[in-house]
C-alpha cells in the first residue's frame, strides 16, 4: 500500500534545545551539523462535515478532525550540497539509514556530525525502504521495529481521528520512496567551532487538510491525493 506524509524541512543556524533520539560523539573544535525533527502542529481541524463525508476530487471519506501523536521517518541517506561559489564539493552527511521521530511540542536530536566548514545551499534526503540485508542487520534494534516488518515502511504516522464525536486510533503506514532536493533559503554557512541545526518539520495540515475538509487516513481512496501532495508540502528555511 503506497502512502505519503508531507513534511516541511527547516535549516537553522544555531543549536536547538531538544530531546535526544540518538547522537554521535563529536569534537567540539570542528564545525558540527545537528539533525533534529519536529512537528509544526499536532491538530488538524475544520468545519463539521455532512454525514458520510465523501469528497468529490478523491471519492474518499473525511473526518471531523485529527490529532497526530507521532511521526516516524526512515531516511536512507542525507547529502549536503555546496553553494555554487564554494568549489570544495558536496558532502555526505549521513550515508546509513537513520530514523527521525517527531511528536507535538518536542524536538528530537537525531544525530550530530562533523562537517567541513563552508556554505551549503541545498540538502538532499533519500527516502528508501531497508534492503533485506539492512533489515537483518537491525532486526534486534527496537528503533527500527516499524521499518523491518514485511511491508518495510518509510513513513509511519500515528494519531487519533474524530468522526461524529467518536475517537479512533489510527496508524498510517507508507512504503513511499523519494529523493528530495531542498533549497536552504538563505544558504547555510558554518565555520570552525560552531554548530548548525537542520530540523525536519512535519506539517500535518499540508497533507490531511484540503480547504475545510480533512481526509480520512484509513481510506485508500484518498491515497492519490496524499501521494501528489508530498513534494508540494516541503520547504527548506534557515532560521
Amino acid at each position: 500500500m503506497k502512502k505519503y506524509f508531507a513534511i516541511t524541512a527547516l535549516a537553522a543556524s544555531l543549536s536547538l534545545g531538544a530531546c535526544s533520539e540518538s547522537t554521535t560523539d563529536v569534537n567540539s573544535s570542528q564545525p558540527q551539523l545537528r539533525l533534529t525533527s519536529e512537528m509544526s502542529t499536532a491538530h488538524v481541524s475544520g468545519t463539521t462535515l455532512k454525514s458520510g463525508g465523501d469528497i468529490g476530487f478523491s471519492e474518499g471519506a473525511t473526518v471531523d478532525s485529527l490529532r497526530i501523536t507521532a511521526v516516524r521517518t526512515l531516511i536512507s541517506r542525507i547529502k549536503l550540497h555546496r553553494d555554487k561559489e564554494d568549489s570544495t564539493g558536496d558532502r555526505d552527511f549521513k550515508s546509513q539509514p537513520v530514523i527521525l521521530t517527531a511528536r507535538a511540542d518536542t524536538s528530537y536530536v537525531v544525530t550530530t556530525q562533523a562537517i567541513p566548514a563552508g556554505t551549503y545551499d541545498k540538502v538532499k534526503f533519500e527516502f528508501h525502504k531497508l534492503s533485506s540485508s539492512e533489515a537483518n542487520n537491525v532486526a534486534n534494534d527496537t528503533n527500527f521495529r516499524y521499518f523491518t516488518q514485511p511491508d518495510r515502511a518509510t513513513f509511519v504516522i500515528e494519531g487519533i481521528l474524530y468522526k461524529n464525536g467518536t475517537p479512533e486510533n489510527f496508524t498510517y503506514r507508507s512504503d513511499a520512496t523519494a529523493n528530495l532536493n531542498l533549497n536552504i533559503q538563505p544558504a547555510l554557512t558554518i565555520s570552525e567551532g560552531t554548530t548548525a541545526t537542520v530540523a525536519l518539520r512535519y506539517d500535518p495540515l499540508m497533507i490531511f487538510k484540503t480547504g475545510q475538509q480533512i481526509l480520512d487516513p484509513r481510506d485508500s481512496k484518498n491515497e492519490s491525493h496524499i501521494d501528489n501532495m508530498i513534494k508540494n508540502a516541503i520547504k527548506a528555511l534557515k532560521k
